[in-house]
């Protein structure tokens, strides 16, 4: 039904971008206190959008030949193991560079999977449904989800020990 694949998406979405927040409001302080210097964290994020862009039409590529699910578990398998790489660092430059290659493309593959699932799915039910309305709900329940996890990633986890937010995401 409609409502299932509506649950699944808002679930989907929201348990993969709170993964995204919680490290998020200390990644930076966690790199740092890796030994990372900001020049060091500033190549991180060049390496990160500069993949992103690369990999971002090949992502869908990907998804629209081997399935929107695959295309979504691959998605999660690289981007966690570009963080447990980050985790298990010790301050080398050269984890530093493959996590952000690894998490930009996690991060890619994501890019548009779960929304032509959900397009897909729901235009085989019933071509009408307000789709702009569904996205909106998800939009919301993304921003109120990234405040609070934001707070719980920096307040909480990251107080007790700035790794704790890199393992959680």
């Amino acid at each position: 039904t409609i409502n299932l694949i509506k649950y699944k998406f808002y679930t989907i979405q929201a348990l993969y971008n709170l993964g995204i927040v919680i490290f998020s409001a200390s990644f930076y302080l966690y790199l740092e206190a890796l030994g990372h210097n900001l020049s060091e964290i500033s190549l991180f994020i060049s390496v990160f959008w500069i993949i992103s862009l690369i990999t971002e039409i090949p992502s869908g590529i990907i998804s629209d030949t081997f399935g929107r699910r695959k295309t979504m578990l691959l998605s999660c398998l690289i981007r966690a193991l570009g963080l447990f790489l980050l985790f298990f660092s010790k301050g080398e430059l050269e984890y530093l560079i493959i996590g952000a290659i690894l998490t930009s493309v996690g991060e890619s593959l994501k890019s548009g999977t779960l929304d032509s699932w959900l397009v897909e799915s729901i235009n085989r039910i019933n071509k009408d449904e307000n789709l702009e309305k569904i996205f909106s709900i998800n939009g919301i329940i993304g921003q109120t989800l990234g405040i609070i996890g934001g707070f719980i990633g920096a307040q909480f986890l990251g107080n007790i020990n700035l790794s704790y937010p890199v393992i959680a995401g």
